[in-house]
């Protein structure tokens, strides 16, 4: 019998929420596509829905450790996008998600940042982060990304093989960005010093680091019969 494939961490981003603390979402998805995480009608988190009713989508590891979007038989529609490719998910079959892809629901974008394995499960919690104040905390994160620095991604996998049927594609653009790392509360004085340093650094860093063509550019694909980890 095969090895259940272990869960994924991932933060689930709003990108039309303005909030510090409620902007970035702690997420696990567990293997097969059981109850778990899923993302309801107004683009909230969900953990182990009873009703598909409730939920737009689910979002599961395959067994070949891949992060997979299910919208649900019956739900609004739910469009996924990857630079400038766009699909609208079909009705419980598999589309193979990367890090940050973006998905839209009812109106509400949301940028999935992926980080890889993880051995720890929990539900849908914000990710805290200790008060820089608003200006600081943006520059920095925006310098984070600037630099491709930002969460650990310490498993997720840069590029997915076309698989099956291929998927639509319409323009899209849009920026991604990082959810802002925990750090200790600075003076204020400091707060503007570091975040100087921050973004001169990103500068710099920015100028060396490799663009993510290969993940920004690949094909989103639906599976038609992926690897079920589970019966």
């Amino acid at each position: 019998m095969p090895a259940v494939p272990d869960p994924i961490s991932l933060c689930v981003e709003n990108l039309e929420d303005d909030s510090e603390q409620t902007r970035f979402i702690r997420c696990v998805a567990l293997a097969g596509n059981l109850p778990g995480l899923g993302i309801d009608r107004r683009g909230r988190p969900l953990w182990r829905a009873s009703a598909d009713v409730e939920s737009a989508c689910r979002l599961w590891v395959s067994a070949d450790d891949r992060l997979m979007l299910w919208r649900t038989e019956g739900a609004p529609p739910v469009t996924v996008r990857r630079a400038r490719r766009s699909l609208a998910a079909p009705e419980a079959k598999p589309v193979v998600i990367l890090d940050q892809d973006e998905v839209e629901i009812a109106g509400v974008r949301l940028r999935l940042h992926v980080h890889g394995v993880t051995t720890e499960v929990h539900p849908p919690m914000p990710l805290r982060t200790r008060a820089l104040g608003a200006a600081a905390t943006i520059a920095t994160a925006l310098a984070l990304s600037a630099a491709g620095a930002g969460c650990d991604r310490t498993a997720a996998k840069p590029d997915e093989t076309p698989l099956s049927s291929a998927a639509s594609l319409e323009p899209s653009a849009s920026a991604p960005s990082t959810p802002p790392e925990p750090t200790a509360p600075p003076s204020a004085s400091s707060a503007t010093a570091t975040v100087s340093a921050t973004s001169s650094a990103a500068a710099s860093a920015s100028s060396a680091a490799p663009a993510k063509t290969a993940t920004k550019t690949a094909p989103i694909k639906v599976r038609k019969h992926p690897p079920m980890p589970i019966d």
